[in-house]
């Protein structure tokens, strides 16, 4: 590790010059930026859940953390309200502990009420939003 950081910091070096189309770093700040321990900003997992039943509209849940999916987007349709909340509370059950998300955010708007109630009751971390609401 530290013989690639000596050739990479080698490159820094031999720009380090004042030169205006391109930018350097002191030779000491690249080879003490190698091999320390840099904690990330805690981001914690968010699920979003946009409820729909039967007909041609799909139920989707999104995961994220930050602002970037984990994974695609999963979507199905022609489930009962029941059916989908136990295809979320699956998906809860079968993610690592440590990647639990901290809220599943549902979309309270026409059917998602019903989800948001019974995800609460089954102890999930369940907040309910609005989507046709202004923001704030």
């Amino acid at each position: 590790m530290e013989r690639a950081a000596t050739r990479i910091a080698s490159v820094y070096w031999a720009s380090s010059r004042p030169q205006t189309t391109r930018q350097s770093s002191p030779l000491e700040l690249v080879l003490g930026a190698v091999g320390r321990n840099v904690s990330s900003l805690d981001y914690y997992a968010v699920w979003g859940v946009d409820i729909a039943r039967f007909g041609d509209d799909r139920t989707a849940l999104a995961k994220r953390q930050k602002n970037k999916l984990l994974e695609p987007v999963k979507s199905w349709n022609s489930t009962d309200l029941m059916a989908t909340v136990g295809k979320i509370k699956a998906e809860y059950d079968a993610t690592p502990y440590d990647a639990r998300p901290k809220e599943i955010l549902i979309d309270v708007i026409g059917l998602g009420a019903g989800v948001y109630d019974r995800c609460k009751e089954l102890g999930l971390p369940a907040r309910d939003i609005n989507v046709g609401e202004a923001a704030a």
